[in-house]
C-alpha cells in the first residue's frame, strides 16, 4: 500500500498509465476492427436525459412513446 503523503496526482496518473501499458502488452488488440471500435464506442445517454420526439417527456424514445402506442390503438 502507498503511504497517503505519496498520493499525488501525478503519481496516480504514473500509475494509470503504467497499469494501461501493462494491460495493452498482456491483451494486445487482435484486430484493427477492435482497435477502431474501441476508439468510436461512446457511452450511452442515460434515459434520464433522453427527450421524446412525440411527447416531449424525458425518460423515452419516440419508438417506445406511450402516446404512440395509445395511438395506434385507437
Amino acid at each position: 500500500s502507498t503511504p497517503p503523503s505519496k498520493l499525488t496526482i501525478d503519481y496516480v496518473i504514473t500509475c494509470l498509465l503504467n497499469e494501461e501499458l501493462r494491460q495493452l502488452s498482456l491483451n494486445p488488440p487482435h484486430h484493427d476492427s477492435e482497435v477502431a471500435l474501441a476508439a468510436y464506442t461512446k457511452p450511452r445517454t442515460p434515459l434520464e436525459r433522453i427527450t421524446c420526439f412525440k411527447c416531449s417527456k424525458k425518460g423515452h424514445y419516440q419508438r417506445d412513446c406511450p402516446e404512440l402506442k395509445t395511438e395506434e390503438a385507437n
